[in-house]
């Protein structure tokens, strides 16, 4: 979006893929983007600190972009806070999709396992929970376990640290007291879980409101749609969520009311279109990216005030 609005750019490329970094930088080379108009930083993990130290203060750097973990954004957040510098963050979900009482179950579940499964779950718009109807909590969970458990595997994760974070967030819900519908504990190699359905979670587990980053998603009954509205909007988070009904008007009237940036309706939590703007309220960022809205957040307005010469414009106000 930066380059779109006619910005130079820096870019700190992830230590986990500097190679892809470097072949994408070569493709815009080879497009014809002058020298300098891209330029690219390749770091160590244990020199990312100050590298970001060094971007964020120098004095041609006018706006920060961050994508990542919420942890991470609250630091950079406070760097630039001390440098006086705008920034654009896309932090961490906890997405939900919303099950209503009239929803098209066997679609439902489908895009709910994909949205659970997608990357190894690797994704901020993932389908971390899934909210049901009580009238509809059986039927559906059933459907929704026949859809992960045609997955054989969801990928791998980018590292084996990334794979084992995802593992300790469900050996904790199971330890207090969690149930798998499917998948469990169990490692398909050691980069990737087995795909896993999550229910009887207590208060205080970790999934309850921590990203897993893996292919896993947890299942909760709603009372009514009032209490799956609560239930979707009690999370520090607000990235993405879904509403599934099939009545447009009774999926709008529940969609309006959860405090995230973007709900989609009878699709994934994680769809996406260049159209469409990308915001996060809440712990998830703020700022908008994609189409328009990220070309406007890399521009800078102006007010330009014209008043005809020979005439007496003077205006003062107090």
């Amino acid at each position: 979006m930066a380059l779109a609005a006619g910005c130079t750019i820096v870019v700190k490329a992830s230590e986990l893929c500097p190679r892809t970094h470097s072949l994408l930088y070569e493709c815009f080379e080879e497009a014809g983007i002058p020298t300098g108009v891209i330029n690219m930083i390749q770091a160590r993990r244990e020199d990312a600190s100050s590298v970001t130290e060094a971007i964020v203060s120098h004095k041609a750097v006018r706006k920060i972009d961050f994508i990542g973990s919420a942890a991470v954004g609250s630091k950079i957040g406070q760097l630039c806070a001390k440098h006086l510098k705008p920034i654009l963050m896309e932090l961490g979900g906890k997405g939900p999709a919303v099950i209503l009482e009239d929803a098209d179950l066997e679609k439902a579940a489908f895009l709910c396992a994909m949205g659970a499964i997608l990357d190894h779950g690797q994704l901020c718009f993932s389908t971390e929970r899934v909210i049901v109807h009580k009238s509809v909590y059986d039927n559906f969970t059933k459907l929704l376990v026949d859809a992960m458990n045609k997955i054989p595997a969801a990928g791998n994760a980018v590292t084996k640290q990334s794979a084992d974070h995802a593992f300790e967030v469900l050996k904790d819900a199971q330890a207090k007291g969690a149930t798998f519908l499917c998948g469990g504990l169990e490692y398909i190699s050691e980069t990737s879980l087995k795909p896993t359905i999550v229910t009887n979670i207590s208060a205080d587990a970790r999934i309850r409101d921590e990203e897993t980053f893996g292919p896993s998603t947890s299942v909760y009954m709603a009372e009514d749609d009032d209490d799956a509205i609560a239930k979707s909007n009690d999370s520090a988070y607000g990235l993405s969520a879904a509403v599934h009904s099939t009545s447009w008007e009774h999926a709008y009237n529940v969609a309006k009311q959860l405090e995230y940036g973007q709900v989609q309706i009878n699709n994934l939590t994680s769809a996406d279109s260049p159209g469409q703007p990308i915001r996060g309220v809440k712990g998830s960022g703020w700022g908008q990216s994609n189409s328009i809205w990220g070309i406007h957040e890399f521009s800078i307005e102006k007010t330009l005030v014209f008043h005809p010469s020979g005439q007496n414009n003077l205006f003062i106000r107090h």
